[in-house]
């Protein structure tokens, strides 16, 4: 575990968790009723069918001002208790944690085995206590929130619930530093996305439309530059357009961030966040040509153009140095065999139509 520098924004979510009877409802409604005029709102995210890390990343990353009742740690006790194990993949977890703590403010409610005992007899609905079953559910939150970073909160009086509820909007309104875990290196089976970058010229485009008909159910997206938000922006889109194709993604934004805007873009454990998805659920495909055809394919577009040709040779290998050399291919467009074999290999990982199959340069392929 280790910290991130100090940051005043403002966290995406509050995260409150614990077993039942821990006294997570009530500090949600305390916490609720401060903040509501700030437009937070809650939601209770627990289990769900369906695959839950694509859930679960759904709301982290399009959370704004949520008050979250249960997340992915519970389902990680209660799958462990009671689906088998059912939840994440190792990668998925680290990732999960990872956002949760550097993007939200986690809250772990708890209150000793007698008090939790008691609440859940009183409690109107009829229950039966199993002391054992809570015990070890108590643990294994216990386990998954020492030493991780996560407020601790003991429901055991008013007085502790006011002074927890008053920490967590101050912190909300000031800002303060939230601790980040170490991103997991491993990928995962599941393909979301194929991010195509390279300079002006570098055959870009015409790569991403030669894939797309290659790929059978997949979108293609440009993501050009927005000032705004770029963290956000693009964890957002990363969510929100699956099965896709992006021409241009964060890299572009370091790229051009480093040579023209004063390296204004993303902070280190943002991009570490962003390359940890990337890794797990995406492919790099890096466009590169010789200088010389560089510089006449950018003398060709037909768009105005951001920047100097003088400076595109500088532009590729910023692109070369940005995107780390274990994610990404390298694709000579000059080259119709680069292109081919970067397409097939691509389009048969993602179950699409084998590039020799798909008729280009063949006559009879336009007749029928």
């Amino acid at each position: 575990m280790r910290e991130t520098p100090r940051s005043t924004k403002q966290p995406l979510g509050i995260i409150v968790e614990g077993v039942d009877c821990s006294g997570k409802t009530t500090l949600i409604r305390e916490v609720k009723s401060h903040l509501s005029r700030f437009g937070w709102d809650a939601l209770d995210s627990s289990h769900r069918s369906g695959p839950q890390f694509e859930r679960y990343f759904d709301l982290y990353v399009n959370a704004e001002r949520v008050i979250f009742d249960r997340a992915h740690f519970s389902e990680v006790v209660f799958g462990d208790l009671w689906r088998s194990g059912n939840h994440f993949l190792p990668s998925q977890r680290e990732w999960l944690d990872r956002f949760a703590f550097q993007n939200m403010i986690v809250v772990w409610c708890t209150a000793p085995a007698e008090v939790l005992e008691r609440r859940y007899a009183e409690r109107e609905i009829l229950q039966t206590i199993d002391k054992t079953e809570l015990k070890e559910t108590q643990e294994r939150f216990g386990r998954i929130f020492s030493d991780s970073g996560a407020i601790v909160y003991e429901s055991v009086s008013e007085e502790a619930l006011h002074r927890m509820a008053h920490d967590i909007v101050n912190t909300v309104t000031s800002g303060v530093p939230m601790q980040v875990k170490e991103p997991s290196q491993k990928p995962t089976d599941r393909l979301w996305g194929i991010i195509v970058e390279g300079a002006n010229g570098s055959g870009k485009s015409t790569f991403v439309k030669r894939l797309k008909v290659a790929m059978m159910g997949w979108c293609s997206k440009t993501l050009d530059y927005q000032p705004t938000n770029p963290y956000l922006r693009f964890l957002q889109e990363y969510s929100r357009n699956r099965l896709c194709i992006f021409d241009r993604a964060h890299y572009s934004e370091i790229v051009y961030g480093n040579l023209f805007r004063s390296g204004n873009h993303f902070t280190a454990a943002e991009l570490e966040t962003l390359d940890t998805l990337v890794r797990q659920h995406m492919r790099v495909v890096l466009c590169e040509t010789s200088p010389g055809l560089l510089i006449e394919r950018h003398r060709a577009l037909k768009y105005p153009k951001h920047i100097h040709e003088s400076r595109l040779q500088e532009v590729t290998e910023e692109f070369r140095r940005v995107i780390p050399s274990d994610i990404v291919t390298v694709v000579d467009t000059s080259s119709e065999l680069d292109l081919k074999r970067a397409i097939d290999k691509l389009s048969l990982e993602c179950e699409g139509i084998p590039y020799e199959k798909m008729g280009w340069g063949d006559p009879k392929a336009t007749r029928e």
